[in-house]
């Protein structure tokens, strides 16, 4: 039997939940929804299911120390690449709290409220109702795992350590100049021959690679045989940034970092494990666009070039979007190129090795239809490693 999905037809913009004195409305919304939501969970992002015990800390958090100390509860659940920010959750949750939730379920949002929640003022911004997927909390979805307290092995790590983070970021084009020279095998599903790495479906259905034992041996394993690695153009970028990262902090604490965030996981979509507490959303919007547009490429333009002045960074992740690729272009992998930055307008990017923007542009223009053009969105994923104390 398929459970019956449970809709909010117009999202509040504002808190409807009843007024109580010495409360804050983000409390008391978080308060009301831990009540209807009982033993269920709540899922809305690339992270752990939220619980009835999750919200009724948040609540406790606005009260005691209001929306910062919330807001760094939620980081530490979800990481901040792209981040839920606490009062879009807390306007979600007021609503919900209105519904009939069944017990013993998962309330599982689409991607596209996702978004939305990650947005300042985006929960409310649009009247589209909002649908919640629910089945059995027993569904058989392999979940990222929470990140855990840190061991505390003596790096500060994160705004409090500038030259370590720059440091990082700097291992990062070294990283794919050596994963170009000997990449891994190209496809999907994403695919190991080393026991180390073991297949795990991910929240979005699809299947990614986990680590099981020792992260640093398992990028020795793919050292000494690339091709025992199937990653698409994503996967590759994501082991890129996991070997920039050892060779960052050295072996032995690396391992400790990837334990203390999530373990090591490789997926075709949005980062997870340690690079989901370590990789930073940046919105370039505007600096390099008065019209708010992203860049159009085709072959014989340098229209990159105020993006590469303006915004992007040596080891800095990007997207070339192709939304005119072919039905055979899509099915060989060519909807858009996940890159990597490398400086002096060069990228990075799997299978194409180390290419120019013309060059991405052109292979990509060559699997679309014609007439179709290429976009630099203005997201941008930059390292910025999970803060230790």
């Amino acid at each position: 039997m398929t459970d019956a999905p449970i809709t909010i037809a117009a999202p509040n913009r504002a808190f409807d939940t009843p007024a109580t004195p010495g409360t804050s409305p983000e409390g008391r919304a978080f308060t009301a929804c831990a009540s209807a939501l009982g033993s269920s969970r709540l899922v809305v992002a690339s992270g752990r299911p939220l619980t009835q015990g999750d919200l009724q800390t948040l609540a406790s958090l606005y009260q005691s120390g209001g929306a910062t100390a919330a807001q760094a509860k939620l980081d530490s659940i979800f990481g901040t690449s792209p981040r839920v920010w606490a009062k879009e959750l807390a306007l979600l949750c007021d609503d919900l709290a209105k519904s009939t939730i069944a017990p013993g379920k998962d309330l599982v949002v689409s991607t596209a409220v996702e978004e939305r929640l990650t947005v300042d003022g985006g929960y409310g911004g649009s009247p589209d109702p909002i649908a919640f997927t629910v089945r059995p909390s027993s569904a058989g979805v392999t979940l990222p795992p929470p990140p855990k307290a840190s061991p505390g092995f003596g790096l500060k790590i994160g705004a409090t350590d500038p030259f370590l983070t720059q440091t990082m970021q700097a291992a990062v084009a070294p990283a794919a100049r050596r994963v170009a020279a000997h990449p891994p095998a190209f496809g999907l599903p994403l695919l190991s021959t080393s026991p180390l790495w073991t297949q795990a479906m991910q929240l979005d259905g699809r299947v990614g690679l986990e680590v099981k034992g020792s992260p640093a041996a398992a990028l020795r394993a793919f050292e000494a045989d690339p091709k025992g690695l199937r990653l698409d153009c994503n996967g590759a970028t994501q082991l890129v940034f996991y070997l920039a990262l050892r060779d960052a902090l050295g072996e032995a604490a690396f391992d400790r970092y990837c334990a203390a965030h999530g373990g090591m996981i490789i997926t075709s979509t949005t980062y997870a494990g340690a690079l989901g507490a370590t990789m930073d959303t940046v919105r370039e919007r505007g600096r390099f666009d008065p019209g708010a547009m992203p860049p159009i490429f085709n072959a014989s333009s340098d229209a990159d070039g105020s993006w590469r002045a303006h915004a992007m960074k040596p080891g800095d992740a990007a997207y070339f979007d192709n939304p005119g690729v072919t039905p055979e272009g899509h099915a060989a992998g060519w909807r858009g190129e996940n890159v990597i930055y490398l400086g002096n307008g060069m990228y990075f990017g799997h299978p194409l090795g180390i290419v120019s923007h013309d060059a991405i542009v052109k292979h990509l223009l060559d699997n679309a239809a014609p007439g179709s053009h290429v976009f630099l969105p203005e997201e941008l994923a930059r390292l910025s490693p999970a803060r230790d104390g």
